[in-house]
């Protein structure tokens, strides 16, 4: 501690002024010039400004300065005020620093402007480390046109409390979203790892009950937190089917690949889906003949169902995409089955041998995927394999052919175009794609046909070998342009407007991210794909409904309740499917108009 008085900036001892008085005027200000010099060592404090040579008087001096409480990032320090000198309340400025503490390179923690001589005063001090001991002095001074007459205070010490790390925060919502006979799939919000970073996670499971430190270590060993409060998920694979687990997730701090401050979730219950046969012709990959059997032969939709097959469907052009024959065909078997008129049957026979000597396909992918799949559920609705089993074999042959032929402008066959588009192109063809191997009975086939549209629904565990953005690489409807998938994950938000079931990869064809949204014809195209392979694949025991938190049903509700765009046209027979497959109550129309790839279903999905 020092004390004195300011001269030309400098702090001037008691010596100098009594060496002035006895100079002459000459004498005294070469002694006072002298003693100046002397007194600018480097350990003098800096942190006054300059005074005048009439600034003698010194501010009085704060004696008690002290520490009256601590957290583990500040202290409160208290004293008694003083005078500046001139019988006025001082100004102080209170520093601070690690034992012992040196005002020229001490950290300012807080000012304060006297009030009145006497009373208490009062200063915090933030910004500390925790566990660490600090001093603190303060300097009262007079407040000039610069600060005058400072005075040094004594020292106090003080130190902050110890923090104590709180342990990561819990994951409260686990949950099981998704399961197939071998997988369930896990979603939870992200949390704290006790330190305001996103936590990692440990996720195990058992067969029921579990216990922690024996159960399987799923998805990865650890996974790596993004953001506080986003949506995580993972896929817990290798499971027997139609088998109950108990899962659990810890959520912990890992600092420099130590594990620390460590939480465990309730523990889920979850079963896997049961093995299921695929079905196969005859027993309906679409409806069978016994759902048929007990729908009503009167009203709207069966009559404009009944004109229908009463037309002439015209020659089969799978090449041709805008052809409504295979709607037309699949008409009449619906009518056949329904009523036994055999002539109806013979006009779906005749559009099958067709198919059956058209030669080698020459055109799109679009185009057989939209018209194909209604012949194989007609062939189907009619039992083709046993009224005609020659023709059946035949046609069997074709659809083998039909789905790995060369397609141009695009993709190069059937299943490539179910796999790279994701979007319009791509659903169509999965939908086709699903029919032909239900109807085949190629297991193996349709489990990768289930496999990518789970994919496109938002599992990428499951399958992500899409090309998104099409030819302007365009993402902007994506929820997360870095993980892209066919449908937008729950709970998507961007700048509070929803985006949560768009398909991002149609919407762009209105243009890039804007609002309010366009609404886009291409995006219920899509759905038609979407909703065709979903019907297929449900029946062959697939809980493809459920799948991505009911993506199918958050697609549609986006368009009717966020986009104001109900179905209309030839979208309209998907709404009576997705309120029988949901329970909900979509607007609707009676008679619908059948799709480009399926339809009637204000009749057979009422």
């Amino acid at each position: 501690m020092q004390t004195g008085i300011f001269f030309a900036g400098k702090r001037v001892s008691r010596s100098s002024r009594a060496c002035a008085r006895r100079a002459t005027v000459g004498r005294m200000l070469t002694c006072l010039t002298l003693t100046v010099l002397a007194a600018c060592t480097a350990d003098s404090p800096t942190s006054v400004d300059s005074g005048t040579a009439s600034a003698e008087v010194l501010a009085d001096r704060v004696s008690d300065l002290a520490v009256v409480a601590t957290s583990d990032f500040s202290v409160e320090l208290r004293w008694t005020q003083v005078a500046d000198g001139t019988s006025r309340p001082a100004m102080y400025s209170v520093k601070y620093g690690t034992p012992s503490i040196d005002w020229a390179t001490a950290t300012v923690g807080c000012s304060r402007e006297g009030t009145s001589i006497g009373a208490s005063m009062a200063c915090t001090v933030d910004g500390l480390d925790p566990g660490t001991a600090y001093d603190f002095q303060l300097l009262s001074y007079r407040l000039g046109a610069e600060r005058q007459g400072g005075s040094y205070s004594n020292v106090a010490n003080g130190t902050t409390a110890a923090r104590e790390i709180p342990p990561a925060s819990p994951v409260t919502n686990l949950s099981i979203t998704a399961a197939t006979e071998s997988t369930l799939t896990l979603r939870w919000t992200e949390v704290s790892d006790g330190q305001g970073r996103p936590a990692w996670y440990n996720v195990r499971y058992s067969a029921s009950p579990l216990a922690w430190s024996s159960a399987e270590v799923a998805c990865d060993e650890t996974l790596e937190g993004t953001s506080i409060g986003a949506e995580r998920a993972c896929t817990i694979s290798g499971l027997s089917a139609d088998a109950i687990y108990d899962v659990q997730i810890m959520s912990y701090r890992n600092d420099t690949g130590v594990v620390e401050g460590e939480l465990l979730s309730d523990v889920v219950t979850g079963r896997t889906a049961s093995a299921t046969a695929v079905l196969v012709s005859g027993d309906g990959i679409w409806i069978s003949s016994s759902e048929i059997a007990r729908l009503p032969t009167s009203g709207p939709a069966w009559s404009y169902l009944l004109n229908e097959a009463d037309q002439s469907c015209g020659t089969v052009d799978l090449s041709d995409q805008e052809q409504r024959t295979n709607v037309c065909v699949m008409a009449k078997a619906l009518v056949y089955a329904r009523t036994g008129i055999r002539r109806y049957r013979t006009d779906v026979v005749t559009a099958i041998t067709q198919i059956v000597e058209s030669g080698t396909y020459r055109g799109r992918a679009l185009a057989l995927a939209r018209e194909l799949g209604a012949y194989v559920v007609a062939a189907d609705i009619i039992g083709l394999q046993t009224s005609h089993p020659g023709l059946d074999s035949s046609f069997r042959a074709k659809l083998r052919a039909l789905r790995t032929t060369f397609t141009s402008d695009g993709p190069t066959s059937l299943i490539q175009c179910h796999e790279k588009r994701p979007n319009n192109w791509g659903t169509h063809c999965g939908a086709t794609r699903a029919a032909i191997a239900a109807y085949l009975g190629d297991t193996d086939e349709l489990e990768r046909t289930a496999r990518v549209l789970k994919g496109f629904l938002g599992d990428r565990a499951s399958y992500a070998g899409f090309n998104f953005g099409g030819p302007e690489d365009d993402l902007t409807w994506q929820c997360d342009p870095t993980r892209p998938v066919g449908i937008n994950r729950t709970g998507c938000l961007r700048n509070g407007r929803v985006l949560d079931g768009v398909v991002p990869d149609d919407q762009r064809r209105g243009g890039t991210y804007s609002w309010p949204a366009p609404r886009e014809n291409y995006v219920w195209e899509a759905l038609q794909g979407v909703i065709g392979q979903a019907v297929i694949l449900h029946r062959a025991g697939y809980r493809v409904w459920d799948w991505e938190d009911r993506a199918i049903l958050r697609a549609v509700r986006w368009l009717y309740n966020v986009n104001g765009y109900p179905a209309e046209g030839d979208d309209t027979w998907m709404p009576h499917v997705v309120n029988r497959a949901y329970g909900t109550s979509f607007a609707v129309q009676v008679p619908a108009r059948p799709g480009k790839n399926f339809g009637w279903t204000d009749w057979t999905h009422r």
